[in-house]
């Protein structure tokens, strides 16, 4: 041996890093994507954590919470988060 591990070890050392992410990056519980977060994240510091459900990628969280109603009788849109409206006709 040269020091640095036999062959099979180093192999397996690059498909660790390679496969990491699908190891231990949460999936969206919406459309099963690997998300940008660790499980090892804090929920805290999360965006698109729903507490009770888990993890959402960005692209289900925007369709699912945040959503862009139009009213037609004026130029005022609405945005939806969650359980709470905010009017955007400031």
């Amino acid at each position: 041996m040269n020091g640095k591990g036999s062959k099979d070890r180093v192999q397996d050392k690059k498909n660790f890093d390679l496969n990491y992410s699908k190891l231990y990056n949460d999936k969206c519980v919406s459309c099963d994507e690997v998300t940008q977060y660790s499980r090892f994240d804090h929920i805290d510091y999360r965006i698109g954590y729903i507490e009770g459900a888990g993890q959402l990628c960005l692209n289900c969280y925007d369709e699912i919470y945040v959503k862009k109603k139009n009213n037609s009788s004026d130029e005022s849109s609405q945005y939806i988060v969650g359980q709470y409206a905010h009017n955007n006709s400031e």
